[in-house]
């Protein structure tokens, strides 16, 4: 007797969630362990899995309007949840980058998961700014990583200037 393939579908997502193919489908990386997480837009799933896996205590938003869904499971479970309506095809404000990396700042949020719709280009100019505005990154280490979530300059070249050229703080 062959497995339903809906049944079958449906575990193989858990295990890949639950394996490794976080990466994979919801370009998924660790910032910094223990305290920041980026991604795609995560599906309910993933936010069980950020949750048990994870242990976030925070969403960070970049898309504007957030899903029900997440709005819903954030409420559920005690979540924080930021929002900012953010474009791949504009830089940010400063005011948008003072209150990003002010939550950043705020150690009463972490763990914390940064997502847009691919995590690929307000993630990664959001990500980058806090590297090298509060790390200490040179602008190329930033962008490099920037590059191994899929951001690459010919496709979309505003998120690598947002990094390069800096938003510096007063």
């Amino acid at each position: 007797m062959r497995p339903r393939p809906l049944l079958a579908v449906a575990l193989i997502l858990t295990l890949g969630v639950s394996s490794g193919c976080a990466r994979t489908l919801y370009n998924f990386g660790t910032v910094e362990p223990g305290r920041i997480y980026r991604s795609a837009q995560p599906s309910p799933l993933f936010l069980r899995w950020l949750l048990a896996q994870r242990g976030i205590r925070t969403l960070i938003n970049l898309r504007g309007r957030t899903p029900g869904f997440e709005s819903a499971f954030a409420a559920r479970h005690g979540l924080r949840l930021y929002s900012f309506n953010l474009s791949a095809g504009r830089p940010p404000t400063t005011q948008d980058v003072e209150r990003f990396l002010s939550i950043l700042e705020d150690p009463n949020n972490y763990p914390l998961a940064v997502h847009c719709r691919n995590g690929v280009d307000r993630t990664g100019y959001m990500l980058g700014t806090y590297r090298v505005e509060v790390t200490g990154w040179e602008a190329g280490r930033a962008i490099r990583e920037m590059n191994r979530y899929l951001q690459f300059e010919r496709l979309n070249a505003v998120p690598q200037a947002v990094v390069r050229d800096g938003l510096r703080r007063n």
